[in-house]
């Protein structure tokens, strides 16, 4: 079903856009902390990091992480695709909202909340904030404007 966008809708649009962008980007700052006990400090690891670290080999808690490393980067993708090519169906609200839901669940399931770093806090931030877009975004029709 075709719906006409409203301003509103558009710009809620590029802003979703924006943040799946974001989010993406936020896999190339420290994502992971990992303690190491051996030589007992910690070290900090991107998303780019762990998938590179699967072919290593370190530790079981290491090779876990970058099995499922990947949907880090998957689920802001689809997020974005969708809110960018989904002009006219309210397809791209219900995605968002799926996305952000999925995405903070991941995170603080596989991450947890011992090995948070600062890139996975400010996604934790961000899907918070597109989750709210989202929201706002399936309502936008009933907005004045």
């Amino acid at each position: 079903m075709k719906l006409e966008p409203t301003k509103q809708s558009k710009r809620l649009r590029v802003a979703l856009c924006v943040f799946f962008l974001i989010h993406i980007y936020l896999c190339s700052i420290p994502f992971v902390l990992i303690y190491n006990e051996e030589t007992n400090e910690s070290l900090s690891y991107t998303v780019i990091d762990l998938l590179l670290m699967f072919r290593i080999g370190n530790a079981a808690e290491l090779a876990r992480l970058s099995m499922l490393s990947a949907i880090f980067i998957i689920i802001p993708a689809a997020g974005f695709f969708f809110a960018a090519f989904d002009k006219q169906r309210g397809l791209k609200f219900g995605v968002g909202i799926a996305c952000s839901i999925l995405g903070a669940t991941v995170v603080t399931i596989l991450i947890g909340p011992a090995m948070l770093s600062i890139g996975s806090l400010l996604a934790l931030l961000l899907y918070i904030i597109t989750l709210f877009l989202s929201v706002l975004g399936l309502f936008s029709r009933n907005l004045p404007g």
